[in-house]
């Protein structure tokens, strides 16, 4: 068996995973999480979040969101952006609707400096009136670096709780949404939800034969046999949501008032009643929903009998659960990232903007781990992390990063060893601001620094 290290002060787990093929390979998982300061950087905890290593809901399992999911994905083509908490109407003041987003760019990058001033001729100093005018741009340029790339925006829209109202002579129309200052970003409250009629209720006796379970639905039902209701039909992008609701529901129960959903996309906003749309969000897309389960590949009898790990289609972007419009590319780990409208506006650090939106922003520090592979022929050979999964918790402050190695089974390992550069700030950068790093991992620097160098 391999020998695994872990040189970091970070939680760290090597496993063992499969592929389709049934080819085995090695994994290392590491995490770690950190607070942001009021000046935009972030700083170690001392006590370090453990990896996750099951799933986590927001309330019943299977039967609201998730959370988080277990950190040990055998691999992700894909980093996963997750916000966990709220988002708040701007500066605290109720409001019917407003947008909360997260903004994702590479690090900034240096401006052009101006050329340096010549004189008439190659002889002739430039004047002082010139060299003054080119160093005063000189230092306005290194003042104004250049924006990174935008590698994520995405902005969503938050409303107020509102209703489809069935009018006298039939059609539904939409309520106007009642102010809120804050709403849980969790997908009970974006487009879905379930049609269920239990035997126990009286609407029951309404529900027309061809919308009503057959035995074998019974039989196969979650619930079991005796517990499974009469009819049972739900949004499979979202079973927890709202604003999902079947003609044949809506007959049997006689209902003329339905919740609307409350978290839509400013362009592509909740407007047709019936219309089937996408689950909104930035929290964990659950593996059982839509369009994510179908990644999951041909689970039939054919495979159940074969003994296979995996499906011979099964793709691992199915590891990815975050929404997919905020699935990016690996992070380098020193974006620079901006939040709106997705903290209290009165949160020590944040800020507003010109149209009164709540701002947070905060930069990944630049830090590398890595792990040091030891063959067993001899070889030491140094194996970078990618960084797979972004969570950020803005209620609280904290942003937990996941990062991840695969490694071929072939050559032999002897050992992994977990190691961690700690990138030290560029002159000027947070200079003079309080606690550049944490206690902890300042007491592991020099260790990890000499393993670095020398292995």
């Amino acid at each position: 068996s391999v020998e695994f290290v872990n040189h970091t002060p970070f939680p760290s787990l090597a496993y063992q995973a499969q592929d389709p093929r049934e080819q085995y390979f090695h994994v290392v998982a590491l995490r770690t999480t950190a607070e942001i300061k009021t000046y935009g950087a972030l700083q170690f905890i001392p006590e370090q979040a453990p990896l996750a290593v099951t799933d986590e809901f927001h309330g019943e399992m299977n039967k609201s969101s998730v959370r988080q999911e277990s950190d040990l994905a055998p691999f992700k083509p894909q980093c996963d952006v997750i916000v966990i908490g709220k988002a708040y109407a701007p500066a605290g003041r109720p409001a019917r609707r407003f947008t909360a987003g997260i903004r994702i760019a590479g690090p900034k990058q240096p401006r052009p400096l101006p050329p340096r001033p010549q004189g008439l001729n190659p002889t002739m100093a430039p004047s002082p009136v010139a060299v003054a005018a080119w160093q005063r741009e000189v230092i306005e340029a290194r003042a104004n670096p250049l924006p990174g790339p935008v590698i994520l925006d995405r902005q969503l829209a938050v409303c107020g709780p509102r209703y489809w109202e069935k009018g006298s002579f039939g059609g539904w129309a939409l309520t106007s949404p009642e102010p809120i200052v804050s709403l849980p970003l969790r997908y009970e409250y974006a487009y879905g939800g379930e049609c269920r009629i239990g035997p126990e209720d009286p609407a029951s006796k309404h529900v027309e034969p061809k919308c009503r379970l057959t035995t074998d639905e019974r039989r196969e039902h979650p619930d079991g046999p005796d517990r499974a209701p009469v009819a049972h039909r739900v949004c499979e992008l979202n079973p927890v949501g709202m604003g999902f609701a079947e003609e044949w529901y809506l007959k049997a129960k006689k209902i003329k008032r339905v919740r609307a959903p409350q978290i839509d996309l400013p362009e592509d906003p909740v407007r047709e009643f019936g219309k089937t749309y996408p689950a909104q969000g930035f929290g964990v897309i659950t593996k059982t929903w839509l369009p994510r389960r179908r990644l999951c590949g041909t689970i039939d009898g054919a495979f159940l009998q074969s003994g296979k790990p995996l499906p011979d289609d099964f793709d691992f972007a199915f590891w990815n659960g975050a929404h997919p419009d905020l699935q990016v590319p690996w992070l380098a780990g020193n974006e620079e990232i901006t939040l709106t409208n997705l903290c209290p506006h009165n949160l020590p650090g944040a800020t507003r903007d010109k149209n009164g939106n709540t701002l947070l922003r905060f930069s990944l520090p630049g830090h590398q781990p890595f792990v040091l592979v030891r063959y067993e022929e001899g070889t030491i050979v140094p194996a970078r992390l990618e960084l797979d999964t972004l969570m950020i918790e803005p209620d609280e402050k904290k942003v937990s990063c996941v990062w991840r190695l695969r490694l071929p089974l072939e050559p032999a390992v002897r050992v992994l060893e977990a190691r961690f550069i700690f990138k030290e700030p560029e002159v000027g950068e947070n200079a003079g601001k309080p606690g550049g790093r944490s206690p902890d991992v300042g007491r592991h620097r020099a260790g990890q620094e000499r393993g670095a160098r020398h292995g």
